[in-house]
């Protein structure tokens, strides 16, 4: 039965607004334990597997965000704006959901069924060196499955019950982490045990995918739905394509000009520097929504979401000026020798890490104002940035190449969406000073050595660390007040 338009708002995100500190807290929970195995993980993997194995897992996943691309992507930034927001507010619900389903499934199959036909090329050409079969199909698969998770992920996240993404994600981690030892350790996989730890997991929860997707294919379809879905639909190409440039384009770069030696070495880094990363992409799960519900209730931005903008960049530049000053013990205590080149990847990474907070920001708000094609614009801006420094750069210093190009089209980027003139986030005075504060730890991360001046820094830097947290924790209880009050 067809929902009116108020019922439609009624899955938006002010329902839910009580559970702002508490869903970040649930998004965190998985994700932490989750990169703490993966941090635990590390020093099993440069034990068991050469810097050449190492590397040629991390291609083969970078390889599997680039099939992510094609198979559907964006799709679910497309669910949950415009089936769970406000996007599709105008158009009964249940056309929204039989809608985006009916158009994410036929582009699922189009593109998995093209993938297949044209295997051997494709994996020649993004996996030069590396056996089509397993690595190629594994990857696929696991793209696929992903995207079928996406319908029940954003549903979660719409009604803001981080709590069940917590307990898909711990269940996730616990199948991957698992048959990722068991291949490594008891079997003996090698590499692909890696990427098979992905596979087992997909493969176990997929009855609760299935579960979710079968009644939106069955809710019906409306073509002057389909066009209005599309421009959101389209850009999520455009945008995925900006990430994955970031997380998985590098280490196909770094294969094809320096070797999978190179790579494994540039993957260890990225593995410690990622901790930053991870928490980004956790904070956004609530950061988008909120921008969602809240920028489309104004004609101008919230005094809220304009101290959301300030908060979250202060505690990603004092938090990220803590792993960039530790990246050397880090890499020297939990890595072998064969690694140690890892510890100059790490500020690179983090830096990467800090300019994601103020791109997420303005492209959800970017969203909320229709300014798709200024997105577009800025991710193959991103993305020939990262392309050009990248075959200029990796010759010439390998994986500190790629990671200084990374910086380079991250900065680009988003200095292009700031200074749109439908953006209203402002950098004021005290984001300049820490944004100081953060190169300043970078440079003395680099030039200072074990001993007293070194440990007193340590000490201030993780106490400011403490103090930020500790503001950004209560500032999340005033937006529960301030909108629970409302």
């Amino acid at each position: 039965m067809a929902t009116s338009d108020s019922e439609t708002d009624n899955t938006g995100f002010l329902d839910s607004s009580l559970s702002v500190r508490e869903n970040i807290v649930w998004y965190t929970v998985p994700r932490l334990l989750s990169r703490a195995s993966a941090f635990l993980l590390l020093p099993i993997y440069t034990k068991v597997l050469s810097p050449g194995e190492f590397g040629l897992a991390m291609v083969s996943l970078a390889a599997g965000g680039l099939l992510s691309l094609v198979v559907a992507p964006g799709v679910e930034r497309a669910y949950l704006y415009w089936v769970f927001q406000k996007g599709g507010a105008h158009f009964p619900q249940r056309l929204n959901i039989g809608t985006v389903s009916v158009l994410h499934i036929s582009l699922l199959a189009c593109s998995i069924t093209m993938l297949a036909i044209w295997a051997d090329a494709i994996s020649q050409l993004i996996l030069p060196g590396i056996a089509t079969w397993p690595f190629y199909y594994v990857v696929l698969i696991v793209a696929a499955l992903t995207s079928l998770a996406a319908p029940l992920r954003a549903r979660w996240r719409s009604q803001h019950r981080a709590d069940k993404v917590a307990a898909l994600e711990l269940s996730y981690a616990a199948i991957s982490i698992s048959t990722i030892l068991i291949g490594l350790l008891v079997v003996k996989a090698g590499a692909i045990s890696i990427l098979l730890g992905d596979l087992f997991a997909h493969i176990v929860l997929l009855p609760f995918y299935i579960r979710r997707l079968v009644p939106g294919l069955l809710s019906g379809w409306d073509w002057k739905v389909c066009r209005a879905v599309m421009p959101v639909a389209l850009v999520g190409f455009p945008l995925s394509l900006s990430t994955w440039a970031f997380s998985g384009l590098d280490r196909i770069f770094l294969n094809w000009f320096a070797g999978a030696e190179e790579v494994g070495i540039y993957g260890a880094g990225y593995q410690i520097g990622a901790a930053i990363l991870i928490l980004g992409f956790i904070c956004n799960k609530e950061w988008q929504p909120l921008i969602f519900s809240l920028a489309t209730k104004h004609a101008q931005l919230p005094a809220t979401l304009q101290e959301l903008w300030t908060q979250s960049l202060r505690l990603f530049l004092v938090g990220g000026s803590l792993v960039a000053f530790f990246s050397d013990d880090i890499v020297h205590r939990m890595l072998g020798q064969q690694y140690l080149a890892s510890a100059t990847i790490i500020p690179f990474i983090v830096t990467i890490a800090v300019l994601n907070v103020p791109h997420f920001f303005l492209v959800n708000f970017g969203l909320v104002c229709g300014k798709t094609y200024a997105l577009m614009i800025e991710s193959f801006l991103s993305v020939g940035v990262f392309v050009i420094a990248s075959i200029i750069l990796i010759p010439h210093f390998g994986a500190l190449g790629v990671a200084s190009a990374g910086v380079l089209a991250r900065t680009i980027g988003c200095l292009f969406l700031y200074s749109k003139e439908w953006n209203l986030f402002l950098v004021d005075q005290s984001l300049v000073y820490w944004m100081i504060f953060f190169l300043g730890a970078i440079l003395l991360g680099f030039s200072m050595g074990e001993g007293i001046p070194s440990g007193l820094i340590a000490i201030t830097i993780t106490g400011l660390v403490i103090y930020q947290a500790t503001l950004y924790w209560k500032f999340l209880e005033t937006i529960r007040l301030t909108e629970g009050g409302s």
